[in-house]
Order: structure tokens, then sequence, then C-alpha cells
């Protein structure tokens, strides 16, 4: 996508309706609309999702995942994140606080590599 698509975060499209799925969210976000004010959506999965700069202010994202997302410069003010799933590779914006704002640090650990089988042929 192209920066000239992206929309004011703070300017509320016409005709704005909050999207009803995670879905509609990332879609309308790939087209360039960063304004999401009032969204209302439990248990969404945003894992991995680049959500930079998006407009959460006053959203109900209670449950949701956000592990791996990128939240730099997004505006959760006076959002409901309790319970909301994020982990060590989730990037917030600097002075945000997950656990002031609700949110649960879930610890992931990579499993170990796996070993290659030893080779079966004869000696």
């Amino acid at each position: 996508m192209n920066n000239e698509n992206i929309q004011d975060p703070y300017v509320r499209p016409q005709d704005y309706k909050p999207p009803q799925t995670d879905q509609e969210l990332l879609a309308r976000y790939a087209n360039g609309e960063r304004y999401f004010e009032w969204t209302i959506l439990k248990s969404a999965f945003f894992g991995g999702a680049n959500l930079r700069g998006a407009n959460f202010r006053g959203v109900s994202l209670g449950g949701c995942f956000f592990g791996g997302a990128i939240l730099i410069d997004t505006d959760f003010k006076g959002a409901n994140l309790h319970g909301a799933i994020y982990d060590e590779h989730t990037r917030f914006s600097p002075g945000f606080d997950p656990h002031a704002a609700g949110m649960r640090l879930r610890q992931t650990t990579a499993p170990p590599p796996a070993a290659a089988p030893e080779s079966q042929t004869p000696v």
C-alpha cells in the first residue's frame, strides 16, 4: 500500500460504522483506514498484525490476541483491553504499559529445533 491511501486516524470517515469482525478491521486497515473508535470485538485475533498508527480510542478489545502485533503509535486512550493477550514479540509505543492497560503477557518459548534423523546406513 502506498502512503497516500492512509487516512488520518482522527478524522471519522463518512458513513463510519465500526468493524464487526477482526477480518473486517484488518481489511479496512490494509485499505488505509486508521479510525476505529468505538469498535467492540471480543476474542479477536490480531496475532502478527501491523496496526501501527490506528485510532482505537474507546474500543473494547478485551480477550483479543495481539501476540507479535505492531502497535507502535496506536492510540488506546479510553480503551478496554482487559484480558487482551500480548507476548514478548508484541511491539508497543514507548511509554505504553500493557499491564496497566489490563493486558496479560503470554510467555512463548520457541520449541527446540527438531533433531535431524541419524543416518540409517549400515556400517
